[in-house]
């Protein structure tokens, strides 16, 4: 179990919450729906903060392009974080913990 839910983490890094929502389809414990579920929440909230982000910096771009460049560096910024958290949420399993998320949209119940 400990395995799979690693390896969830690790490909929603760069896959995002397919990688967790083929986890929670495919969970064979309740154990591991929970952890699935708790990522899908995760990245389904870091996509929708990805778009707006998207959609800031390119209406700033427009307006003013070298602000805008600069800005675009969010996106960077933004998936290094995701890539920690995920990070650390691969480590909580592996002690046994519960992962935490900063920012969780309760959308999959």
């Amino acid at each position: 179990m400990e395995k799979n839910t690693k390896l969830m983490y690790i490909l929603a890094i760069f896959i995002s919450f397919i990688s967790p929502l083929i986890f929670f389809i495919n969970a064979k414990s309740a154990e591991e729906k929970e952890d699935a579920k708790l990522s899908l929440n995760f990245e389904i909230s870091y996509t929708i903060i990805m778009f707006v982000v998207g959609v800031v910096v390119n209406i700033i771009t427009f307006i003013v392009p070298t602000i805008g460049m600069i800005l675009s560096l969010a996106y960077l910024v933004i998936w290094v974080w995701h890539a920690f958290i995920d990070y650390k949420a691969m480590k909580a399993v592996e002690e046994g913990k519960t992962p935490e998320f900063p920012i969780n949209f309760n959308l999959v119940k």
